[in-house]
C-alpha cells in the first residue's frame, strides 16, 4: 500500500481549496447577481404598497432574476460534483500507478 507525504496531501488538499473557491465564488456571483435584479423589482413594488398605490412589479425582471439565482446554483452544485468526480478519478489513478 502507498502512503501520501504529508506536503504532497496538503498540496492537493489547496488545489482543491482555490478550485473550490473558484466555483463558489463565480456561481455565488451569478447567484447574488440574480438576487440583486430580483430583490430591486420587489423592492419598487413593495415600496409602492407602503405609501398607498400599488406599483407593478417588472415581471420580467424578476424571471430574468430568478433565471440567474438557478444558473448560480447549478454552477456551485455542478462544480462541487465535478471535485467529487476528480477526488474518484485522482485515487483511481494513484491506485493503478502502484498496482
Amino acid at each position: 500500500m502507498s502512503t501520501v507525504s504529508v506536503r504532497e496531501g496538503v498540496r492537493y488538499g489547496f488545489s482543491l481549496l482555490w478550485y473550490l473557491v473558484g466555483v463558489w465564488l463565480v456561481g455565488g456571483l451569478v447567484a447574488f447577481a440574480g438576487i440583486t435584479i430580483t430583490g430591486g423589482t420587489m423592492g419598487l413594488a413593495m415600496d409602492g404598497m407602503s405609501r398607498g398605490y400599488a406599483a407593478e412589479p417588472n415581471t420580467a425582471a424578476m424571471f430574468a432574476g430568478g433565471a440567474l439565482v438557478l444558473v448560480g446554483g447549478a454552477i456551485v452544485y455542478a462544480g462541487s460534483l465535478g471535485i467529487l468526480y476528480k477526488i474518484i478519478a485522482d485515487a483511481v489513478k494513484r491506485g493503478n500507478e502502484v498496482a
